[in-house]
């Protein structure tokens, strides 16, 4: 064999070795950036559930403040009580197609708010589409101002309740295998005190932008 040859051939194994080595790279490559999105986009969402989690306390105590002055705040009219809501909480309010006036989240999914009819509690619907949020919300720590644990329901349907973090993702998974395209919602159930011990608001909310905040409606 001659020298030349022989150099050609040993040329010809380090083009293949190289070949080789940066279909590696670019493997790995691609795994470290899918791990990468992964944990961003994981990080993401759970920023948003964690905003939501404290705009929706926010409304929560606003709510209370105003039923704790005046114990008929849900009998006045709706679309007043909800601006009261705005200005108390920092997050504006658009007038629906149907004519309510709603406070909106960044993603366009709402909350529902009520009075039941016994007057003892109203209830608080906040809805999402995956389970790790559904969980969060079930599991939201309201110590003593739940009148009864969080229920989950696809529709009308009540799928279960939250007495717990494992029995909340029970309900949220078996909701999320039955919904389709269909919203899981998260009902809380909100006592209503005549009196109620109820720490000032002091936050700094910034403006939100309609889509920014989180929708209230109230039947």
């Amino acid at each position: 064999m001659s020298k030349k040859t022989s150099t050609q051939k040993h040329k010809s194994r380090e083009k293949g070795l190289s070949l080789i080595e940066s279909a590696m790279v670019l493997a790995l490559s691609a795994v470290v950036i899918a791990a990468v999105l992964y944990f961003y986009n994981n990080s993401i969402e759970n920023k948003k559930v964690n905003d939501g989690i404290s705009r929706l306390q926010t409304i929560i105590a606003a709510t209370n403040g105003f039923i704790a002055s005046n114990a008929s705040a849900f009998d006045g009219n709706i679309g007043n009580f909800i601006k009261a809501v705005s200005l108390k909480t920092g997050i504006p309010t658009i007038n629906q197609g149907d004519g309510t006036t709603q406070l909106v989240d960044e993603n366009g999914r709402g909350i529902q708010i009520w009075a039941v009819s016994s007057s003892r509690y109203y209830v608080i619907e906040v809805q999402t589409s995956n389970i790790p949020t559904c969980v969060k919300y079930a599991s939201m720590n309201m110590g003593t101002m739940y009148y009864q644990k969080p229920d989950i329901y696809l529709g009308s349907n009540k799928i279960g309740t939250a007495n717990d973090v494992s029995s909340a993702n029970t309900a949220c998974q078996k909701a999320d295998q039955q919904r389709n395209d269909a919203n899981i919602k998260i009902r809380l159930l909100i006592k209503i005190l005549n009196k109620l011990l109820l720490m000032p608001l002091h936050f700094s909310q910034p403006m939100l932008s309609p889509g920014n905040g989180l929708m209230v409606s109230i039947k």
